[in-house]
């Protein structure tokens, strides 16, 4: 893909374990993945027990960052 395609949003809570791995952002961003890294999502239980994100206005949630970024490269 194109670096200038843009294939879908990603929020990400600041506090999320997702936002603490930029070597997994940076392999979304590659594949086109614009990410945001917001202060909250108001999502704090799920935040505290799974990595998750909002994409493209929908959760998507994993136990591991590595999970999550394997769910997110499949979709």
């Amino acid at each position: 893909m194109a670096a200038y395609e843009i294939r879908r949003r990603l929020q990400i809570c600041g506090a999320n374990q997702m936002a603490r791995r930029p070597d997994l952002l940076r392999q979304l961003e590659e594949e086109g993945d614009v990410i945001e890294i917001v202060e909250c999502l108001d999502q704090c239980t799920h935040c505290e027990n799974s990595c998750f994100a909002l994409v493209s206005g929908h959760f998507a949630y994993a136990q591991t960052p590595d999970e999550l970024l394997r769910k997110l490269l499949s979709r």
